[in-house]
């Protein structure tokens, strides 16, 4: 069960890398549109914010069940999509973001805020648990491990895509760790 509990720093390491790299961004850079039918780091900010934001609660307060399986199961499927960086996906309205500009330190202080929180929530969880709550378009409903894992890798995604969003409205290569 204690191998379960190592995503929570990795989570956590993950959205300070995200944050850091938010951070990288100068106010005018922020907001600015890098590519044709493109988000802007802010709006890519805020796309994580709306997707880890309710994670702190669904680990308090959701309802779940004993896991049928490994409570690993779908983890390799999550990674197998969101780490192809050949496909494009389409967000799902509810955690699109809006389009407007963003503060890049209030978005920073929110994420690292949500980050913190969550790492908290699920620290007595247990992750092997089946959440009841809330089901993720396409893969249904997630162990606690799996929703954490998916916050990781989601947001790994979007490290990069800020990365290519940074060199285009800097000219600045960052390196692809």
């Amino acid at each position: 069960m204690d191998q379960l509990k190592q995503i929570i720093p990795e989570l956590e390491q993950t959205v300070t890398e995200f944050t850091q790299t938010l951070s990288l961004f100068s106010r005018e850079q922020f907001n600015k549109v890098p590519f044709k039918d493109s988000w802007t780091a802010g709006q890519v900010g805020r796309h994580i914010q709306k997707a880890l934001e309710g994670m702190p609660d669904l680990l308090q307060h959701g309802k779940v069940k004993p896991t049928e399986g490994s409570p690993e199961e779908k983890t390799e499927m999550i990674d197998a999509d969101f780490l192809n960086f050949n496909i494009k996906m389409k967000s799902p309205d509810f955690i699109k973001p809006e389009d407007t500009s963003f503060g890049k330190d209030e978005l920073v202080q929110s994420l690292n805020g949500i980050a913190k929180k969550t790492a908290e929530a699920a620290k007595d969880k247990d992750l092997s648990l089946t959440s009841l709550a809330f089901e993720l378009p396409v893969y249904g409903h997630l162990t606690l491990y799996e929703m954490l894992h998916f916050g990781k890798v989601h947001t790994q995604r979007h490290i990069r895509q800020l990365q290519k969003i940074y060199q285009k409205v800097s000219g600045k290569e960052l390196i692809d760790k």
